[in-house]
């Protein structure tokens, strides 16, 4: 079951030959700090062996398919990072002015179509920004109006939008946000769902909240195991923990992405 690599700073570090795509999705509740690696740029779990997560192979894992894509700014780099790789075309662009705002895109040929949406409140815009009702969506009723058959792919996220409040608006929240998926996954049989973590950003900026990641992650991992083998937790915070990221927006999101899809893809 265990391959054995060098890695760079030549101790042995042991790997699994399983493919990410055989792994039991519940067992990604359990990651921790230890759970994998930075080799060459990419990273690598040590619970099983990632594909090359590239245009042909996202091409024939999303053919067919409806992503939605709920969350704040982060999960709108999720899609730019999927449009980047998937070379969808723009149905919805992001406006100059303003930055937070659904966004599409489709590859018609495949029938492939990626939906961003952001979520009602707790929801703070940017600074300056006045964000209009018609752009904030509830991923409760989104996640309900999925029909109970079809192709989906829903990721969420949520984080920095939540931590100007106390952490028992996120517990409520992702009481809400669970029962969703529960009444989600029994409906619909070919629906996969990604909760992507917290993350390690900057914690020397004034009055920065950030650092109650570590909490939120926690409660996360908490409220939303249990839901069977189609729903993944993407820990990001070893990733940017040992990349030492110091962005809200990490720079690695291919890897966040690359993780879950090197995860999903094979379960359709």
């Amino acid at each position: 079951m265990w391959d054995w690599i060098n890695y760079k700073n030549d101790k042995l570090v042991p790997t699994s030959s399983i493919p990410c795509s055989k792994r039991n999705l519940s067992d990604t509740f359990d990651d921790v700090n230890t759970s994998g690696f930075f080799y060459n740029g990419s990273w690598r779990p040590r619970a099983c062996q990632l594909p090359v997560v590239d245009k042909t192979f996202l091409h024939r894992c999303l053919n067919g398919t409806q992503v939605l894509i709920l969350g704040d700014s982060n999960s709108r780099h999720q899609l730019v990072v999927l449009q980047t790789m998937t070379g969808c075309q723009h149905k919805m662009k992001r406006s100059k002015e303003t930055k937070h705002a659904p966004l599409q895109c489709d590859i018609d040929n495949l029938g492939l179509s990626i939906k961003y949406f952001l979520p009602r409140h707790p929801f703070y815009g940017s600074i300056g920004e006045d964000l209009p009702n018609s752009v904030l969506h509830s991923t409760i009723q989104i996640m309900d109006g999925i029909p109970a058959s079809g192709k989906y792919l829903v990721h969420l996220h949520q984080f920095l939008h939540l931590m100007p409040f106390h952490l028992s608006v996120a517990e409520h929240h992702l009481r809400l946000v669970r029962a969703a998926i529960q009444r989600l996954v029994s409906r619909n049989p070919s629906v996969l769902v990604v909760y992507q973590t917290a993350h390690t950003a900057l914690a020397g900026v004034y009055r920065n909240k950030q650092t109650l990641g570590v909490y939120l992650l926690e409660l996360q991992r908490r409220m939303l195991r249990g839901l069977g083998d189609r729903v993944m937790l993407a820990v990001t915070w070893p990733m940017t923990l040992v990349s030492e990221n110091s962005d809200p927006h990490p720079a690695i999101r291919d890897q966040f992405l690359k993780l879950y899809m090197g995860h999903l893809c094979g379960r359709f």
